[in-house]
């Protein structure tokens, strides 16, 4: 009897984990930390969910962007496009802070589009989706903008 209570308890445990696991995963978040990557999948939202960043497709295209849109309507109405002259031809991009602190994105391939520079290697950098549509890349030992697409309409 004392065996199943303590298995009982091991399992309530256990569920308790996985559930708190789930719940931190299936947060939004707002930022790309350097070494981290945004499938196609996956978007990053601004903290009030006011925008989204991630990979889209215009019509019946099999192009992929990257690009912000509004987050909190039904209609998709894109406000930015990083590559848009040098779409993603396949499913399986990613989206990326590299080794040198520079905003990047992948094909399936491995080629790379730079959409922002680092600040060099062994810097830290950040990419941080803004409330107010902006993206911005932080990174250096203060810490400063280093780009944003506000810069780049």
């Amino acid at each position: 009897m004392a065996a199943m209570k303590r298995s009982c308890g091991c399992c309530a445990e256990l569920w308790l984990f996985v559930f708190l696991l789930a719940l931190n995963t299936s947060r939004a978040r707002d930022t790309l930390r350097q070494g981290e990557f945004i499938t196609i999948t996956q978007t990053l939202v601004s903290a009030g969910g006011v925008f989204e960043l991630g990979f889209f497709n215009l019509g019946g295209s099999t192009n992929r962007y990257v690009g912000i849109w509004y987050g909190n309507i039904t209609t998709q109405t894109v406000v930015w496009v990083a590559n848009r002259d040098k779409p993603i031809t396949d499913d399986s991009g990613s989206l990326t802070v590299d080794s040198y602190g520079s905003l990047i994105i992948l094909d399936g391939s491995g080629n790379s589009e730079v959409v922002a520079q680092g600040s060099g290697k062994g810097t830290t950098s950040n990419a941080t989706l803004l409330d107010s549509g902006n993206l911005v890349l932080r990174g250096g030992d203060s810490g400063g903008i280093l780009w944003q697409s506000f810069d780049y309409p």
